[in-house]
């Protein structure tokens, strides 16, 4: 927008021209969206920003003395960015306190890295033992999550001890094989 059609539009609605601060409103509005856009201010979304900074202008708009030598758009975009300053130093005063959940964890002897390690080596053991034959799943199933033992398993499914055994250490050997690989 030309500088002096812009100083007449601040002109007019100093006069009380609803329209001409509305129009000047509406110029600067790109400019208090890609400010506001830029910000981040706890408790406040995008909206509520762009909001305080339409707020900070039409302000601006009533406290500029047209009489000045500077310029009505620099008053204008000096005005919006100090406000939100302000909202943030603001912000930035209140105490803040972690949440409880986070400070547990600061605290806790627990290795954050190691349970995540963890749960993914659980997560890939899961879906190699998902690609075991039925059989090879139902021995490992039998062994390690029912507590049975070799023998028991071996007289139930009509097999030798020994090749029960054989059986399971080829299996974990393929699937220690597999993990490794990843």
């Amino acid at each position: 927008m030309d500088h002096r059609l812009m100083e007449e539009l601040v002109k007019k609605s100093k006069d009380g021209d609803s329209g001409a601060s509305l129009q000047l409103l509406e110029d600067f509005t790109p400019f208090i969206i890609s400010t506001a856009r830029k910000l981040y201010i706890n408790g406040h979304d995008l909206e509520d920003l762009i909001q305080i900074g339409r707020l900070s202008f039409l302000a601006a708009l009533s406290k500029y003395d047209t009489g000045r030598e500077f310029c009505f758009p620099a008053y204008a975009v000096n005005a919006v960015k100090n406000n939100y300053h302000h909202l943030i130093r603001k912000a930035a005063d209140r105490n803040y306190e972690p949440s409880s959940s986070a400070l547990e964890h600061m605290t806790s002897g627990e290795d954050i890295e190691e349970e995540y390690l963890r749960r993914e080596s659980a997560t890939l053991l899961a879906k190699h033992l998902d690609s075991l034959t039925a059989e090879d799943r139902d021995l490992i199933d039998w062994f390690y999550f029912k507590d049975g033992s070799i023998k028991e398993y071996a007289d139930a499914s009509g097999q030798t001890y020994n090749s029960v055994v054989k059986r399971k250490q080829r299996i974990l050997g393929r699937l220690k094989q597999a993990m490794s690989a990843k």
